[in-house]
């Protein structure tokens, strides 16, 4: 939901690190029932960000290039099995604490855990998983740590791996 609201030119989006077992655990209170609509039921009409997400020919395109960095925010199984050229693999659940409620690691470690893969601010960054949800995880902790240049490429592997005239490679090597 952060990147779809971010995507539509919502500029002012947070999370609650932690989600609601964070929320709860700190002993705040959780309504229930139906919510009153802001805006009184006037259709949304959002403002599209194009430079937020990357289409399979813009992947395709920076498959090979220097300014930008593919990253696989899938297992290192799924990765095996078969990733997109080039691209380096860090799982999404690795941007979070191991124990519940799952806080976002400190700013320090998710900058050493992008840098040591290679993933720097000086480039474009095009994260995938296997349909843009993981992804879009990845996308937040980047951006959480000062990375501008992030494109998620929401078509990820369902649409990467389906086509046979993608370029697809195997093994736990970019």
């Amino acid at each position: 939901l952060w990147w779809i609201l971010r995507y539509f030119g919502h500029e002012n989006v947070h999370l609650l690190n932690g989600g609601l077992p964070a929320w709860q655990e700190a002993g705040n209170q959780v309504e229930e029932g139906p919510a009153e609509s802001p805006v009184g039921g006037e259709p949304y009409q959002g403002t599209p960000n194009d430079a937020l997400l990357a289409q399979k020919n813009e992947v395709l395109t920076n498959i090979d290039t220097a300014d930008a960095m593919i990253l696989d925010a899938r297992t290192s199984e799924e990765y095996t099995e078969g990733h997109i050229p080039g691209a380096v693999n860090i799982n999404f659940p690795l941007n979070a604490e191991p124990q519940p409620p799952k806080f976002w690691k400190p700013a320090i470690e998710l900058q050493a855990l992008y840098q040591e893969a290679g993933v720097t601010r000086d480039k474009l960054v095009i994260p995938y998983c296997a349909s843009g949800v993981r992804s879009a995880v990845t996308a937040f902790s980047l951006h959480l740590i000062g990375y501008d240049d992030v494109a998620l490429y929401t078509g990820s592997w369902l649409e990467w791996g389906e086509d046979p005239d993608s370029p697809k490679t195997e093994g736990d090597q970019p």
